[in-house]
């Protein structure tokens, strides 16, 4: 994929910082907030803009909207990434070739499916639908979607960047945060043989991306007597020691927890 811009927005050198030198973080939605609309937005897309710096079109998908609704109001979103006009992701009905596109999407099968939708290889109109693309994964791309991208040549060619955003939870209030699993999920982690590598990876993910945002490098601790624990934390160290760059085994940083007496 011919882009200008492959990196991750929680690059241990770009240290999370306020939308205007006048704010400081004092929770984890300034943190959040910072994440998506400093990091991403003004430091990662605007500089690669071609098209139109200053009135871009941005697409969600059904996951973006509602996880960016928790923590971040629509004016703050148009505002700090110059965005003239929202739409939902596949839902399309007018084309802007001349403008520069934003994809704030979940990297699932769906969305990446849609996002080729909007560039065939035929076309019925001589113009495409966007000009310069920029896509914002909220989670890491799997090799098989990057290269399901990368097939598509009309796509590739408009790429200008590509970012993982490291986001997947939601801001509950200023200080709190869930994550979004059904009860199935839930009930899985309980029973050692029907938790699948997938669930466990999924979860790992979700905790890593909190730590991202907010730039920890947190002393990781699990229950000794629980396998899935044990597969959670060095799942989660084995993240964050590729984000920040431990050296060693890393054994030092985690300590298993056994029972209290």
């Amino acid at each position: 994929m011919t882009a200008n811009l492959i990196t991750s927005a929680s690059d241990p050198m770009l240290k999370p910082k306020p939308p205007s030198s006048d704010s400081f973080f004092f929770n984890l939605n300034d943190y959040v907030k910072s994440r998506l609309l400093y990091d991403t937005l003004q430091q990662k897309v605007l500089p690669n803009c071609r098209e139109s710096k200053d009135y871009l079109i941005l697409v969600l998908d059904d996951f973006a909207a509602k996880l960016i609704s928790n923590f971040c109001t629509t004016f703050e979103l148009m505002e700090a990434g110059n965005i003239y006009h929202i739409e939902k992701l596949g839902l399309s009905s007018k084309r802007y070739p001349m403008s520069d596109v934003v994809y704030i999407v979940q990297p699932s099968q769906g969305s990446i499916a849609k996002i080729l939708g909007d560039f065939p290889a035929e076309d019925q109109f001589s113009f495409d639908q966007y000009g310069t693309v920029h896509l914002c994964f909220l989670t890491q791309v799997p090799d098989e979607s990057l290269q399901e991208l990368a097939k598509c040549s009309k796509l590739a060619s408009k790429v200008r960047t590509l970012v993982e955003v490291n986001l997947d939870f939601k801001v509950w209030q200023d200080n709190v945060f869930k994550f979004p699993c059904n009860v199935k999920q839930m009930t899985q982690l309980l029973d050692r043989d029907r938790t699948s590598a997938a669930l466990v990876e999924k979860l790992s993910q979700k905790i890593f991306t909190v730590c991202s945002v907010m730039g920890e490098k947190p002393y990781i601790q699990y229950q000794a007597e629980s396998p899935i624990s044990e597969e959670v934390a060095m799942s989660v160290y084995k993240k964050l020691e590729y984000l920040y760059n431990y050296s060693g085994t890393g054994d030092s940083k985690k300590k298993k927890k056994g029972k209290k007496d």
